[in-house]
């Protein structure tokens, strides 16, 4: 076979295998599933306490079974202020799963939104792939640094007298973003941000 042929040949092979991984790749196409009214155990053995860790644990495995490559990207929570010791309201942690393809990846995003009081959750799986989302990893920083977080704002939003309605926390890269309002609520009293156990930025 002389030099041309040899290249034609070369080059139909590196397109057949191109389409053939692209192929691969879109047989694992993720269709949206959301399944609500999960019963899930969000309290620390033997006692009535709340306990962030064995919820992260719980959801982490329940993720698994469906994304097994999946990564934590953070969480929000939400609730009445006056139960943020208790952390007695919607907790919502995040995941993303990435898998590299051709001619693009896949990212699948798990929420599962847990009722901490009605001990259920609802978990909502979504291919992002097509929105350029964020696939950044997050630490998860465990429930006596949680409940410290919840402390710290607490004590905060009550000095500025607003602690009469829901509040929201955001975790953030180094930080926690607080506000006066709900998962649902635009309308904000306050916002602040607490970083190693301070409170910074704090506006009205």
């Amino acid at each position: 076979m002389n030099r041309p042929l040899t290249l034609i040949s070369n080059i139909c092979g590196g397109v057949c295998l191109l389409l053939l991984l692209s192929a691969c790749t879109y047989s694992f196409q993720f269709q949206d599933v959301k399944v609500t009214d999960v019963p899930i155990n969000v309290l620390k053995p033997g006692t009535q306490e709340v306990n962030i860790d064995v919820v992260f644990a719980t959801v982490t495995q329940k993720v698994h079974e469906t994304l097994p490559k999946a990564y934590f990207q953070g969480m929000v929570f939400s609730g009445r202020c006056q139960a943020l010791s208790k952390l007695q309201g919607k907790l919502v942690l995040i995941f993303a799963q990435v898998q590299v393809g051709i001619p693009r990846r896949q990212v699948v995003r798990a929420t599962a939104t847990v009722d901490t009081l009605q001990q259920i959750m609802d978990l909502h799986y979504v291919d992002e792939s097509d929105f350029y989302p964020s696939t950044q990893r997050q630490t998860f920083h465990g429930d006596r640094s949680i409940k410290e977080i919840a402390a710290v704002a607490y004590q905060h939003i009550t000095e500025l007298g607003l602690c009469d309605g829901d509040v929201t926390l955001t975790q953030l890269n180094d930080s926690w973003d607080v506000r006066c309002g709900s998962l649902s609520d635009f309308v904000q009293k306050c916002r602040f941000e607490i970083e190693d156990g301070k409170i910074r930025d704090s506006t009205r």
